[in-house]
C-alpha cells in the first residue's frame, strides 16, 4: 500500500469525524508507527558493496547505527553454492569517518561483491515494502498512536470549556482511550507481546509536525526533547 491508502485506512479506524488531525498529523503518527514497528519486526535489506583490495568498506546509506544489524556476510558474491563468511572474519568498526565494514584476514577484490543481508528501520519511503501480512495491523498501530492524541486533546480542552461542554469533550476523551487501548492489544495479540504500550525503536527520528490543534507530541513531549 502506498502512503495515502495507509492515510485512508488509519482515518477509517480512528473515526474521528470532526477532523480534529489532518492529513499531515496522520501522517506524522504514521510516521512514528514505524519506529515501533520498526523495532519489532525490523526491515530486512540486501547490498552489493565492490570489492576494492581494502579491508573497509562504507555500510549502506539506510545503516542506522545502534538499530541495524548484520545477518551474513557472503564474498565472493553470486556463486552458485553462495559463500557466507562465518562472523569471526569481519565486523562493524568505528572510525573517525563513520561505521566500516572491517575484515580482518583478508581483502575483497577488485571486481568482486560483498553482499550484506542486515536489517534496518522502515521510512516513510520503505512504506510499501511493509509485508502483505502486517499492513492491517500496522494501520491498527497508527491509529492507536492518533487516538491517544485524540483522548489527550479532548481531556485538556474540556478543562477550558464550560460544564455542559466539558462533560461531553471528558466522553469523548474517554472513548478515545479506550479505542487506543483496544487497538494496542489488538497490535499486542497479533506480535505477541505483552507489553502495556508499544516500545520505541532504537534509533532517533525526528518526526517535527505539529498537531493542527497546537497541542503537543503525542510519546515525545516538548519537555523531554
Amino acid at each position: 500500500m502506498s502512503l495515502s491508502e495507509y492515510r485512508e485506512k488509519v482515518s477509517r479506524l480512528i473515526q474521528d469525524e470532526a477532523g480534529r488531525l489532518s492529513n499531515e498529523d496522520i501522517e506524522a503518527f504514521i510516521a512514528e508507527a514505524l519506529s515501533y514497528y520498526s523495532k519489532d519486526a525490523p526491515f530486512y535489506k540486501v547490498a552489493d558493496i565492490a570489492g576494492d583490495g581494502g579491508y573497509q568498506y562504507d555500510l549502506p546509506q539506510n545503516w542506522l547505527e545502534g538499530f541495524s544489524g548484520l545477518i551474513s556476510v557472503e564474498y565472493p558474491a553470486g556463486r552458485q553454492l553462495p559463500v557466507i563468511l562465518e562472523s569471526g572474519d569481519y565486523t562493524v568498526y568505528k572510525t573517525p569517518q563513520g561505521l566500516k565494514l572491517h575484515f580482518y584476514s583478508f581483502s575483497p577484490q577488485i571486481g568482486e561483491s560483498i553482499r550484506l543481508n542486515y536489517t534496518t528501520a522502515y521510512t516513510q519511503a520503505d512504506i510499501d515494502s511493509i509485508p502483505l501480512a502486517d499492513q492491517d495491523i500496522f494501520c491498527v498501530l497508527a491509529a492507536a498512536l492518533c487516538c491517544e492524541a485524540l483522548a489527550r486533546y479532548y481531556a485538556q480542552t474540556s478543562d477550558t470549556l464550560v460544564e455542559a461542554d466539558s462533560v461531553n469533550y471528558r466522553t469523548k476523551s474517554d472513548e478515545y482511550a479506550r479505542r487506543t487501548k483496544e487497538l494496542i492489544s489488538r497490535y499486542h495479540d497479533f506480535m505477541g507481546k505483552k507489553e502495556d504500550s508499544p516500545r520505541a525503536a532504537g534509533q532517533t527520528l525526528d518526526w517535527d509536525v505539529s498537531y493542527s490543534w497546537g497541542g503537543d507530541y503525542l510519546i515525545h513531549p516538548r519537555k523531554y526533547r
